[in-house]
């Protein structure tokens, strides 16, 4: 009763905009929009995709597409009102309210990869808005002298089977095959040139003063970690504070770094390379993913392997042990663009080789961001590392990697804060952190970025 009382108020509150909604000629199949539902998101909700074309070439509609601050986007249909947060040189905040809902604000992040033609938006106030979610993507491609749009999009939120499978101006169809419409009739008739300038004052004023980039770098793409801390162990001693170090990372990646966590407490094999199995099918090429061991670890001489010990882990049977070799395995599957692994544990110095440090002229930020990197950031060599001795009863490297992330001011690659972390722990422990690309992983010359939000 609950839920059909609260589709009840939906759609009264859409059918009472709707009075505003402007009126089009013609139907979506007389302007070639067309519909398909697709395979649900992996968290479930709907998927759909709307195809259409413009009559213009695909650097114009481009332009358009990518400059959702124009004065222009004030008219269209479906919008009462369009302000914009905040923008750089690929991403943009907007706040928008609807003609349907004009007493509720969209917070949505647009994304733009200006190579491919691809926009990626994501709402932001899913909670405020009751959404558990909202994102997708707006393809371009040409087509000789016309432009094709493909906008994929994944929802969930109360009402939306009801609220996808309504052709009126309200439903889905109309209300996104509406602003098509309208988009089919503005942008071949838009000049270029009438385009206003891409960056707010303050930004530019941001620039000059940090000519490093570092002030004003906005990466691409979504922020995910995997946070896994191991206590207790079923067949081997426990340790302390593994835990406890794992809480605190996903603390601050999550609360000033804007990361997605999921957290693993006591994990088993099993539940290690699931979730690395599950971030296969959940990554997109553009996003980025940490992934945070702090647990027992374990060198075998003979085979020249080093080994993460999970909390089903025994002492002399390596049939629950993960081997470096399998972890880097499942990060080749990984589309993401860039991987940071983390390691806390004892001789987790063999996932490491040689990595070379380039110079960090002023585009160093941009440069490593369009490159794919497999990096990995150990507590130490091939040696045993502390559990303990550092400050709030953390582990000596865990309490360092707190510290270098706290003093990211805004955007720093994973080489300046390690060289932070190296530099805290050699002043209080005997082990010695080690950086580098990931061996056979796919690494390509770039860097993970952590950028303060």
């Amino acid at each position: 009763m609950q839920r059909l009382a609260l589709l009840l108020i939906i759609c009264s509150s859409l059918l009472a905009g709707c009075a505003q909604f402007p009126a089009y000629t013609g139907t979506l199949q007389q302007h070639n929009i067309q519909f398909k539902k697709l395979p649900p998101a992996k968290l479930g909700g709907q998927a759909y995709r709307m195809t259409y074309q413009i009559d213009a070439p695909i650097d114009q509609v481009w332009q358009f597409k990518a400059h959702p601050e124009a004065r222009i986007f004030k008219t269209a249909p479906n919008i009462a009102s369009h302000n914009v947060r905040s923008r750089n040189d690929d991403h943009i905040i907007l706040e928008q309210s609807y003609k349907i809902a004009p007493d509720k604000q969209y917070l949505w992040r647009y994304d733009f990869d200006h190579d491919t033609r691809t926009i990626r938006y994501t709402l932001s106030n899913t909670k405020a808005l009751n959404v558990h979610y909202n994102y997708g993507t707006i393809q371009l491609t040409a087509a000789g002298h016309k432009t094709k749009i493909e906008q994929t999009a994944f929802l969930d939120f109360p009402g939306v089977a009801i609220w996808a499978m309504n052709n009126s101006p309200i439903g889905m169809r109309g209300f996104t095959g509406q602003f098509a419409i309208w988009e089919q009739d503005m942008i071949p008739n838009l000049a270029s040139n009438k385009q206003p300038p891409r960056q707010p004052a303050k930004e530019v004023i941001a620039a000059t003063q940090a000519p490093s980039s570092h002030a004003t770098f906005t990466p691409k793409g979504r922020y995910f970690a995997l946070v896994i801390g191991n206590n207790q162990y079923q067949h081997i001693p426990s340790l302390e504070n593994a835990v406890d170090d794992s809480k605190a990372i996903a603390k601050i990646l999550k609360q000033d770094f804007n990361f997605k966590i999921e957290r693993l407490k006591d994990a088993t094999r099993s539940d290690i390379l699931t979730a690395l199995s599950e971030y296969r099918h959940e990554m997109q090429p553009n996003d980025h993913l940490l992934i945070y061991y702090a647990g027992h670890g374990w060198l075998d001489t003979e085979a020249d392997e080093g080994y993460w010990l999970p909390t089903d882990a025994k002492k002399d049977n390596p049939v629950n042990w993960i081997a470096n070799s399998t972890i880097t395995r499942a990060l080749k599957t990984i589309s993401a663009k860039h991987i940071l692994l983390i390691a806390d544990s004892c001789y987790s110095g063999k996932l490491t080789r040689g990595l070379k440090i380039v110079d960090r002229k002023p585009n160093y930020l941009q440069r490593i961001a369009s490159k794919k990197s497999r990096t990995v950031m150990t507590s130490g060599g091939l040696e045993p590392v502390l559990d303990a001795g550092g400050t709030d009863q953390h582990s000596v490297f865990a309490s360092a990697l707190l510290s270098a992330l706290n003093e990211v001011e805004h955007a720093e690659d994973g080489a300046g804060v390690f060289a932070d972390v190296r530099k805290k722990v050699l002043l209080n422990a005997d082990q010695t952190p080690e950086y580098s690309n990931i061996r056979k992983a796919g690494h390509d010359g770039g860097d993970f970025i952590f950028v303060r939000h």
